[in-house]
């Protein structure tokens, strides 16, 4: 069983996504506030979690582990692709996580 609690490192996993920095914008798309329970799909040991630092995406270099289940207090589109806030400045990509 998973604990919450527990943080595992983004650089010893692989993910199959990379990002550069000429893929993410400085474009801070409207947050909007939708609160759920979402559940964490993705395969492994779980998805990178990031910060919004002035409209850019950065990694925190954390994982939220895979089957773990978040309060989500709203949503936000950047780039195209919408993102799950799970904690204060805290994003997860909607691509790898389901609402419950």
């Amino acid at each position: 069983m998973w604990s919450l609690h527990r943080w595992f490192s983004a650089t010893t996993c692989d993910f199959g996504v990379q990002v550069k920095a000429a893929d993410v914008s400085n474009h801070d798309a409207a947050q909007k506030t939708t609160p759920s329970i979402i559940k964490i799909t993705a395969r492994g040991a779980g998805v990178a979690l990031f910060q919004l630092d002035g409209g850019t995406l950065k990694a925190t270099g954390r994982l939220l582990p895979a089957g773990s289940r978040w309060r989500s207090s709203s949503t936000r589109q950047i780039n195209g692709l919408t993102f799950y806030q799970v904690s204060t400045n805290q994003w997860v990509d909607a691509r790898y996580a389901v609402k419950e």
